[in-house]
């Protein structure tokens, strides 16, 4: 496959001499030509000022980042137009319609009036607002807005998407309807796309990859897939842990699908395994690339190592729980 970005030791301080932070510290990578990985960890671990640095907004301390083949030290025009930037919230101009707003970047670029409005007018109707020209950013919903500052994103053929917290404050089917439009806008432009966000459920649901940030270095990396079979940090942050159990006379265990193709009827089957049937607490199953993917709480009265041998072969993982007194 074609790489598509390469970040290579990439370091950025802010300050000087005690008040120095260190936002990156030696973070290296490769995307693949349209691919999707999602950037994610907790605040202040690097995330937004990786994004700037990617996007030109932010000059790194040292490090490269080339993006197809670009080498931003000697091209930063030529890197700019071939990385679109989706914000926050759309950042859209509100004295600006939907047209006009998606105009801006060509306007910039010196595109004669006619050819920027006919331009505009096309990503207008990809993103799914034909007609909607006109409209200022007020007259719009929340999706709609975004929908505008994607085709924005995509006015001067941007080969690089990067979308910052491009999901945040939007309502749940407007953030489904805008991870689709991604999806979709990879498949038909092939876009490498590069999903900054702290928000798990849109990375669990669009990404290939993903790339785990934390104090300004990458502490965990790979498709995504794969990392929510394996006892990964990943793994607990897109399915977080349930809260402690009450003590009981039988013991609480958190089962995790650890390969694909797990048996659908795996409950069932282990249950006859064992002196009772597994009591279910609760879970979280849900369809990953098309594989079953998550975790089961359940009790029984049969120990780990008791457990752990009626489960072989089913390709699970288990986890004794902790309980608390009532």
């Amino acid at each position: 496959m074609t790489t598509m970005v390469k970040v290579d030791d990439l370091v950025k301080h802010y300050g000087e001499g005690e008040d120095r932070i260190t936002a990156l510290d030696g973070v290296s990578f490769e995307l693949e030509k349209a691919t999707i990985t999602a950037i994610v960890g907790p605040s202040g671990s690097g995330k937004s000022t990786l994004a700037r640095c990617i996007n030109s907004l932010v000059k790194p301390t040292s490090g490269r980042i080339s993006i197809a083949g670009a080498d931003p030290a000697t091209q930063t025009v030529e890197k700019r137009r071939t990385i679109g930037t989706i914000f926050q919230g759309s950042s859209l101009q509100r004295r600006r319609t939907a047209q006009r707003n998606v105009m801006l970047p060509l306007e910039f670029a010196g595109w004669k009036k006619a050819d920027a409005q006919a331009r505009a007018n096309e990503l207008l109707a990809l993103v799914g607002l034909d007609g909607r020209g006109a409209a200022y950013p007020g007259e719009l919903s929340g999706g709609q807005k975004q929908r505008v500052g994607i085709a924005r994103a995509l006015a001067l053929l941007p080969s690089v998407l990067l979308a910052d917290e491009a999901t945040t404050g939007l309502d749940h089917a407007n953030r489904a309807s805008v991870l689709q439009l991604l999806r979709d806008l990879r498949a038909e432009l092939g876009l490498t796309i590069i999903l900054i966000t702290h928000e798990m459920d849109a990375a669990r649901e669009i990404a290939d990859d993903v790339l785990l940030l934390a104090d300004g270095r990458i502490v965990e990396r790979g498709a995504i897939r794969d990392l929510v079979l394996q006892d990964s940090k990943v793994r607990g942050n897109l399915f977080p842990a349930r809260p402690h159990l009450v003590a009981t006379d039988r013991h609480n265990y958190r089962i995790h699908y650890a390969r694909q193709n797990v048996p659908l009827d795996w409950v069932a089957r282990l249950s006859q395994r064992l002196p009772e049937p597994l009591q279910v607490l609760g879970a979280t199953i849900e369809e990953l690339k098309g594989e079953a993917v998550g975790y089961m709480i359940v009790a029984n009265t049969a120990g780990p190592e008791e457990l752990a041998r009626a489960a072989d072969g089913f390709g699970l993982q288990i986890h004794e729980l902790e309980a608390v007194d009532a």
